[in-house]
């Protein structure tokens, strides 16, 4: 038999650890906003060290329900759901729940800072190229014309 007590109060630190998770990821794309470096690297460790808390958490919950003789997964939580009586299977639920929307929260905040992180990259990288005169670089000429980037000479034809 599984503590209830025990495996609702890791679900509610899950959801406290996905907040902080999810607040980290926010404060992450403000950095990268910013382009401000120094604070990117901060926020990385912040995000990093709230991702291994919540990582823990969950490794935790999965120990708790294999102890059970549950598996250690949403079908193990559905199984334990159903021995449980009404006040711990609301309470458990809805915990779950919860935990579960934060997770998607952080899930949706590290994919919309993929795409930043990539527009940034796509930018750097055409930065990169126009410096190293790539081929295909177009630039503006003195008559305000497009030309193509002689290779060698991308800084001086800018």
């Amino acid at each position: 038999m599984i503590d209830s007590a025990r495996y609702l109060a890791l679900l509610e630190e899950m959801t406290r650890q996905a907040a902080a998770l999810s607040t980290a990821l926010m404060n992450e794309r403000a950095a990268m906003a910013e382009y401000d470096s120094s604070r990117i690297k901060q926020r990385l460790t912040e995000k990093l060290n709230a991702l291994k808390a919540l990582e823990d958490n969950i490794a935790q919950r999965q120990s708790l329900l294999s102890q059970a003789g549950l598996t250690p997964d949403a079908d193990g939580h559905r199984a334990l759901c159903e021995t449980l009586k009404a006040p711990w299977l609301e309470r458990i639920s809805s915990a779950a729940q919860l935990a579960q929307d934060a997770i998607e929260q952080c899930q949706r905040h590290n994919q919309s800072n993929a795409a930043v992180l990539q527009r940034i990259k796509k930018k750097a990288d055409a930065i990169k190229s126009i410096i190293a005169g790539g081929d295909g670089q177009m630039l503006y000429g003195s008559k305000g014309k497009t030309q193509s980037v002689r290779v060698g000479r991308a800084l001086g034809s800018a």
